[in-house]
């Protein structure tokens, strides 16, 4: 049985639409990571979307600096790092991007910045931290990295 309002009783067809293709498997979603509040950002091609209702909005939208998809996204949560908790890190190519969450989200200053320059890698497919750390993990290809650790990329 395909989504619409038939399968989900109070599913509208244009919600019933919309949840389709959030979840059509069209390659997945290129980055996921949560905002400041807990709620999920899904990133795919030029957009993003903001939880788990509402339909999608362009990325530059929110973070304007940035212009086409990205490829990986964390946000660090901290509170005993002041100086890092709550950013978001978004990664695009060979550049890395740092917001400041506050009213909106704000680039540090300097950023974009290489990713070889910020971290001594060449790109990121995918990131995290642990909870209650600032340290950060990239996996790129079949490789992990914990930047800053010689001999660390696999």
């Amino acid at each position: 049985m395909g989504l619409g309002s038939g399968g989900c009783p109070g599913l509208s067809q244009a919600l019933a639409a919309e949840v389709a293709s959030r979840c059509a498997d069209e390659g997945g979603f290129d980055a996921v990571t949560l905002d400041e509040h807990g709620v999920m950002l899904f990133f795919r091609g030029d957009h993003v979307w903001k939880g788990f209702h509402g339909p999608a909005q362009l990325i530059n939208a929110t973070w304007p600096e940035i212009q086409g998809p990205v490829d990986a996204a964390l946000r660090i949560h901290h509170k005993e790092a002041p100086g890092v908790h709550d950013s978001v890190y978004l990664f695009q190519g060979s550049k890395v991007y740092i917001y400041r969450v506050g009213q909106g989200y704000t680039l540090v200053q300097g950023y974009p910045r290489g990713l070889e320059e910020e971290l001594g890698i060449t790109g990121a497919d995918a990131t995290f931290t642990c909870p209650h750390s600032a340290e950060l993990f990239v996996i790129k290809g079949v490789g992990r990295a914990r930047p800053g650790e010689k001999g660390s990329e696999v």
